[in-house]
């Protein structure tokens, strides 16, 4: 059977992504990926240069723009009129961050030591991290030198992947992080309310 180049190329891409989820960049095998993709490994090179270049092409576009959403739920949350309504914002969009490419954000944020992202997960933490120092640091006891606000970046964005790791449908990813986030911003008294 004859396959054009473009149906290989995303036979490959298909069988990396599965591959690079369930073992990560470092444990992820190109014989496997050809195997599964059904072309022989000199053809997945054909295609793509090594291992981290098929990496790469799966997660380049979604570490934009997962960068991009980032850089504005933050720019967003510094704002003085951030209430409720902001609130509401900020959950539809990490919910469909995770409801639409929770493979991807996993691949991203657990799978992807040896390679030039391996150190996101820790970016993103701090990134967070400065956040929470930057704009809750004056009004906590301890001011803005406490370790705590590590802790609680840390734990939100491990939080956010335990949701993308336990995914039973798009209404318990809703239910789960409007809990998280009313959580994080009211503490856990508010959650029983």
């Amino acid at each position: 059977m004859q396959f054009k180049k473009e149906e290989i190329r995303i036979r490959i891409l298909d069988a990396a992504r599965d591959e690079f989820y369930r073992r990560g960049f470092e444990q992820a095998s190109m014989r496997d990926i050809a195997e599964a993709a059904e072309v022989s490994v000199s053809n997945v090179y054909n295609y793509f240069t090594d291992k981290e270049d098929l990496f790469c092409e799966i997660v380049d576009t979604f570490h934009h723009d997962f960068s991009r959403l980032i850089d504005d739920l933050t720019r967003d949350a510094s704002t003085e009129d951030f209430g409720e309504d902001s609130l509401a914002s900020v959950i539809q969009r990490i919910g469909e961050l995770v409801k639409r490419n929770r493979i991807d954000l996993l691949i991203l944020l657990d799978g992807s030591q040896k390679t030039k992202y391996e150190n996101f997960k820790d970016e993103l933490i701090q990134v967070f991290e400065e956040h929470f120092r930057e704009h809750m640091g004056a009004q906590t006891r301890g001011g803005d030198n406490l370790f705590v606000f590590h802790l609680i970046a840390s734990h939100l964005i491990e939080a956010v992947l335990e949701i993308a790791r336990h995914y039973v449908d798009d209404e318990w990813v809703d239910d789960n992080l409007n809990a998280l986030v009313t959580y994080h911003l009211f503490g856990v008294t508010r959650l029983f309310e």
